[in-house]
């Protein structure tokens, strides 16, 4: 693994694996997975456990092939718009020094970027 995640996985008390692992670590159990690949789907769904999270980083299409797959499976999904709306908000509280007065910014953004992703080619149908 690259030398970053060693301090973030121990810091989570998490064990990173490798995604030619993903059939140990579905026989092991998981928490979550987060795809931070172009791949449409990573993994074969066969390996996406029921009560886990999972996250795609991507933020188009909204209903990526692995949320969509994982969302069959009933897992948690977490979209990529999500983590952009977060990375807005602590951009925002950086640059201006200030808190950003979260609850109104985060839903004028998540509004905006449900309007932006629904209105797309990329639905879940």
């Amino acid at each position: 693994f690259p030398v970053t995640i060693g301090p973030i996985a121990s810091t989570l008390q998490a064990c990173p694996r490798h995604i030619d692992e993903i059939s140990l670590c579905a026989e092991e159990g998981y928490e979550i997975i987060i795809n931070c690949t172009p791949v449409d789907l990573p993994i074969d769904p066969k390996y996406l456990l029921p009560q886990s999270t999972v996250m795609d980083i991507r933020t188009k299409p909204m209903w990526t092939p692995l949320l969509e797959a994982a969302s069959e499976k009933g897992c948690s999904v977490v979209h990529g718009y999500e983590m952009f709306i977060e990375q807005a908000l602590l951009q925002f509280t950086l640059w201006q020094l200030i808190p950003s007065p979260q609850p109104s910014y985060r839903q004028q953004l998540q509004e905006s970027a449900l309007h932006c992703l629904e209105s797309g080619p990329h639905k879940k149908k």
